[in-house]
């Protein structure tokens, strides 16, 4: 076996942004904060390798309501995640690849919502919840004929969110109101996958998976001011499948035709939990769906000596799309929507001439329809139809150092949201910002990266999002060792 090798990797990272500032004026309170430490200790034997990781994120922000009187605070979301994993290579002629990671995260988080509705009236919720998840993962790779690869493997997941909630409201009579409310709620699931690829000859090769899932959810306790609730339980197994082929006539080109199906399963605060924020208490719905979804893709890749191309034609159907619906101040979760979804999606880069620039567009255009439980179909999907990026690059080179230049625009087309009853309630208008990015290679593992954003100081704001900041300058520097 030999004498083995031993590897380590350690990232600190500290982002403080304040209150985003914007053409228009300052927006308080918005401000963000994290926190993020991870550390790779590794070891390596001949053809076996293990392999320790912890990762912490911690995080704090304000959310920019654009009300006054409607404050949203998270003081804390603080992420810890422990993991380890083996991996051997070449075992066998048929087994080249095996891997086993097993990890734990806790989530651990607080919410402090301030709303009010009247001069006299304040609802104050807060909420403090803790989340914890054991995952396991095995998956071989192998290669079972010279014209074949395959891979198997099986993956488990132990979910678990505790939630003490507590809501007062004052000035709704002669004393508060105090609301007191305990969930602990369970998700356990189980999948197992598989996916084999077969040269059919030198150009063509076909590729075929599926993945069978098991899941099953549990509302362990319920306690609304020191009652207990009725109790509750969901579960689903379902069997997806993919499917593909790859025609590669030429080194240049490669066609692709790609057949997939999805599947989000619902959350538990979507299942069990009762939320209150902004004056409205949502309740879960155990009864809910998963969203399962089926995409059709053709695609296409060029690869030049100048240049690069690579578009994709889709097409997507989804059912039971779980939406919030919400009447007066209490709402709940309901399989309520369908959604087809198609359009092209493009990137490509291209030399020009000799003038050391590159041009380059990644951009997509869509068209969404909605179709509700009451049958009203719309176009009217909150999706943009046109969205990317444009830009022209250049690479330098100055006393030693090498690096970068970027000039880019990136925006998308305006919007519109229309619910059931084909009542506009949400909007945005169409945008553009021209921006620059530069790199810079220092040397010794030190790397500088400089942003001016909006160059043009432009108000915009991006659907379902805050206003967009004003000018600004990010600075990044990297040191690797």
């Amino acid at each position: 076996m030999g004498e083995g090798e031993f590897d380590y990797r350690l990232t600190i990272g500290k982002m403080d942004q304040g209150d985003r500032r914007t053409p228009d004026g300052t927006l308080v309170p918005s401000g963000i904060e994290d926190e993020t430490r991870s550390l790779h200790l590794g070891y390596r034997q001949g053809n076996h390798s293990i392999a320790f990781k912890a990762h912490s994120y911690d995080l704090a922000a304000d959310v920019w309501t654009g009300d006054p009187n409607f404050l949203i605070s998270l003081p804390h979301r603080d992420l810890r995640k422990y993991a380890l994993s083996y991996e051997g290579t070449a075992l066998a002629p048929w087994l080249d690849r095996l891997s086993l990671s097993l990890y734990r995260q806790t989530v651990d988080r607080a919410f402090i919502n301030d709303l009010r509705p009247t001069p006299t009236m304040n609802i104050l919720s807060d909420s403090t919840d803790m989340q914890e998840t054991w995952g396991a993962t095995l998956r071989a790779e192998m290669r079972l004929t010279p014209a074949s690869r395959s891979v198997i493997g099986i993956d488990f997941e132990d979910d678990r969110l505790q939630a003490d909630k507590q809501t007062v409201t004052t000035g709704a009579g002669p004393v508060p109101i105090t609301r007191l409310g305990y969930d602990d709620a369970s998700i356990r699931s189980w999948s197992i996958f598989g996916q084999h690829e077969l040269d059919l000859s030198e150009t063509l090769t076909a590729n075929i998976g599926a993945r069978w899932h098991d899941i099953s959810a549990d509302h362990d306790v319920s306690v609304a001011n020191g009652v207990a609730q009725p109790l509750r339980s969901n579960s689903d197994s379902l069997l997806l499948g993919a499917a593909g082929l790859v025609w590669r006539p030429s080194e240049d080109w490669a066609l692709r035709a790609n057949l997939s199906q999805g599947y989000i399963y619902p959350n538990l605060g979507q299942m069990f939990l009762t939320t209150t924020g902004g004056g409205v208490t949502l309740t879960g719905n155990p009864e809910l769906d998963p969203e399962t979804s089926t995409t059709f893709e053709l695609g296409a890749r060029h690869q030049g000596e100048t240049g690069s191309l690579d578009a994709t034609l889709f097409y997507t159907k989804a059912k039971d799309y779980i939406a919030t619906v919400i009447t007066g101040t209490t709402g709940t979760y309901e399989n309520v929507d369908q959604a087809r979804s198609w359009g092209v999606e493009i990137q490509a880069e291209q030399d020009i001439g000799d003038t050391g620039l590159t041009a380059h567009a990644s951009v997509a255009a869509m068209r969404r329809e909605l179709r509700y439980a009451n049958g009203f179909e719309t176009f009217d999907s909150g999706t943009p139809e046109l969205s990317g990026t444009l830009g022209l690059r250049r690479n330098w080179s100055l006393a030693g150092l090498t690096g970068g230049l970027d000039l880019f625009v990136r925006g998308e087309s305006g919007v519109e949201f229309r619910n059931d009853a084909g009542t506009v309630v949400g909007d945005a208008g169409g945008y553009g910002t021209l921006n620059l990015r530069a790199d810079a290679d220092l040397g010794q593992g030190v790397t500088l990266v400089a942003e001016v954003m909006n160059l043009t100081d432009r108000s915009y704001q991006p659907y379902g999002q805050m206003p967009g900041s004003e000018r600004s300058l990010n600075l990044f520097l990297t040191a690797s060792f």
